[in-house]
This record gives C-alpha cells, structure tokens and sequence, in this order.
C-alpha cells in the first residue's frame, strides 16, 4: 500500500510537471509565433526599405545621368566647331540662248555679284554657274546639296530667260539649240523651280531665300523667266521651315536690265545687301525697302503689249512665316 501510494504520488507529480511542460510549450509556441510575425514584419519593412532605396538610387542615378550628359552636350556646344545654321549660295546666270530666245546681258554679272557677296559674308558654300546647260545645272545642284545640313540657310539665285507654265514654273539654263517654247516639249529644256527649293529642304535647310531677277511674261520673244507662284503655292513645307521668294516683278511684268551692267533688281538688292553689318539679319522692313527703292528706279520702266508703258513691280512671299533672316 505504501508503495501504490508513493507511486500514485509520483504520477501525479509528473502529471503536473507535464501539464506545466505542455502549458510552457504552448507559451514558446506563442512566443515563437510573435517572434514570426515581428520577423516577417521587419522582412517587409526592410524590403519596402530597400525597394525605396534602389528606387530613389535609381532615379538619383537617372539624374545624374541626366546631369551629366547635359554637361557633355554644353561642352560640346562650347567647344566643338558649330555645324548648323550655315549659310549657302546657289546661283546661276545665263546670257547665252539660241534662238527664239533673246540673249541677255546681265545675268551672268548679276550671279557674279551674288558669288562676292557670299564670298564677302563667308558662307560656307557658294556655287555660281555662268551659261550653264540643264545637264550642268542638275549635276552641280546635286554636289551642292551635299554640303546642306539641318539648320542651313540657302540661298537660291537665278538670272535668266524662264516661263511660267500651266505644268509649272521652269528655269531655262543657256541653250544651243532653238527651243520652241510655244510648245509643252519647253518643259524638258527647264528646270522646275520647286525642285531646287526641295531638294534644299530635304537635306534639311531650315530657311530658304529664293531670289529671282526675272520676268512673268515673256513679250515680243523677249522675256526673263518667274521662278515663284503657281505651284509653290500648293505645297506644305515641313514644321520649322521658312522659304522666302523675292521676285523682281509681278505677275504680267517684264523685269529690266540696267545699263551699268546689271539686272534692276539685283542692283538694288545688293546694293541693300551691302549696307548690312557683319551679323545683321534681313527683317521685312528691309525687303519693303528694296521694293520701293527698285520701284523708284528710272530704268524700271518697260514697255506692255501695244507700247503701253509700265513700271517693275518687285514683290516678296513668305511661306512658313516672316523670320529674320541671318544672311549677313
């Protein structure tokens, strides 16, 4: 009996141990639990850290990038030699035409004097071709588009006999052979006028001075031809783009040569041109000015059809709006 009663004692003892040891398993278990959701909790909020941290490295480094290769570019733009916004000339004369054509005097003067003046304002290129053909105009305009970049200015100057046609406006370069120029076959002698300024723009010219001595009719077999109207007109020019026409006269008139050795028109233009300081820009009000100046010219006057006296007209469009023009 004494041994059953110290044997139930001991069980009972351990009963009670056990349930203390299952009461303190549970307590760990809870414990380890806390010790869990704190663990993961820190694992979350350590990772939101971290992801805000690349983040904010990252966009650090963005702007540094940024910086950076702002700098580079400023650097570039103060140190390496100025590519855009060059200025160039591209101008042809012509006296010299076969028959029915009448010769000139002038023009080949007058894409002389454009040549020095380019040369006096150092463009970068300048092409000025004397009695050229169409075979040589169309060869030398293609070596001239290679120079043209993105930004450049162009000057386009002609001198010469030309028709404004119903097929368009056409450049007639010196002839050697007789042109009928009643005829559509005209057409394969001339060059359209819109072609020289698109194949400027598509190289990237940003503005573009188109500058015509001539004639809008052709009177008694003797005219000098229109580069402008007609067909520019139906012509989007691409955004940023500004094209300039000066013509020497108005539609329906004759556009006259001057005795000392130079188209009217041209006379006066240069002779602007050249009161022009170094960096000066060409504004509107200097192209309102050399209208009334040619105008005023006592050799401006002509003759229409039945002897009806008239006077030149000079006019100037501007397509892509009115901008100041960095030709000196």
């Amino acid at each position: 009996i004494e041994q059953l009663t110290s044997t139930q004692q001991e069980l009972t003892t351990n009963q009670r141990q056990l349930i203390a040891a299952e009461a303190n398993v549970a307590l760990l278990n809870e414990q380890l639990d806390q010790l869990r959701s704190k663990h993961v909790e820190a694992l979350v909020a350590e990772k939101s850290r971290r992801t805000a941290v690349e983040q904010m490295e990252t966009t650090t480094h963005e702007h540094e990038l940024e910086r950076r290769v702002a700098w580079i570019h400023d650097i570039q733009d103060r140190c390496a030699p100025d590519l855009s916004g060059r200025r160039h000339l591209f101008g042809f004369g012509c006296n010299d035409y076969a028959e029915p054509l009448a010769q000139l005097a002038c023009c080949v003067k007058d894409v002389r004097a454009m040549r020095q003046f380019a040369a006096d304002h150092q463009y970068e290129t300048a092409y000025a071709l004397e009695n050229p053909t169409k075979e040589t105009v169309e060869k030398e305009f293609f070596e001239f588009c290679c120079n043209v970049g993105p930004g450049d200015l162009v000057v386009l100057f002609f001198a010469g006999h030309g028709m404004q046609l119903a097929q368009g406006n056409l450049l007639l370069p010196s002839t050697t052979t007789p042109v009928n120029i009643e005829s559509d076959k005209v057409v394969a002698h001339g060059i359209n006028h819109w072609r020289l300024i698109r194949g400027v723009i598509d190289r990237g010219a940003k503005q573009v001075v188109v500058i015509l001595d001539c004639c809008k009719e052709w009177q008694q077999g003797r005219f000098r031809g229109v580069l402008s109207g007609g067909a520019m007109d139906k012509v989007d020019f691409p955004s940023g783009r500004n094209v300039v026409v000066f013509s020497a006269v108005s539609p329906s008139e004759l556009s006259a040569e001057d005795p000392s050795g130079n188209g009217v028109f041209t006379k006066h233009v240069l002779a602007h041109f050249n009161t022009k300081p170094e960096g000066a820009h060409l504004e509107q009000a200097d192209s309102d000015k050399i209208m009334r100046s040619v105008k005023a010219d006592p050799h401006s006057k002509f003759l229409l059809k039945g002897n009806r006296p008239s006077r030149m007209t000079p006019s100037v469009t501007y397509y892509g709006g009115c901008p100041k023009l960095p030709l000196f």
